[in-house]
């Protein structure tokens, strides 16, 4: 009998990541706020309200995961599972840290920021 090999949610994903760069001394900040939505079930007035809440202080769709922060090494990073695909507002926003000469990582493993 062959075991299939469980794929990471991107959840555990980012878990090992900031655990990883943790350990090497990165400082990270999480920034996926929107995932709190899902504590406040199917609240319309509630959900409603904390989406304007944090467009309020700042919340952009579409912004990195987490920035990770070492010296004057910064980097912004996204996390995938094996088959998640970027939304165009995550495109967009990558492009613009790009321009602008910053660090972006599409991450989809712990492999990805081990070179940081």
């Amino acid at each position: 009998m062959k075991l299939k090999m469980q794929e990471k949610s991107e959840h555990e994903i980012q878990k090992e990541i900031v655990s990883h760069l943790r350990n090497k001394g990165y400082y990270t900040i999480g920034t996926d706020v929107m995932s709190g939505l899902g504590f406040l079930g199917n609240n319309q007035g509630k959900r409603i309200a904390f989406i304007n809440h944090h467009k309020g202080i700042g919340y952009t769709k579409g912004q990195p995961d987490f920035i990770a922060i070492k010296g004057s090494n910064i980097y912004f990073i996204e996390c995938k599972d094996h088959k998640g695909a970027r939304t165009k507002e995550q495109k967009e926003i990558a492009e613009i840290l790009q321009k602008q000469g910053l660090n972006y990582i599409l991450a989809r493993g712990i492999e990805d920021v081990c070179n940081i």
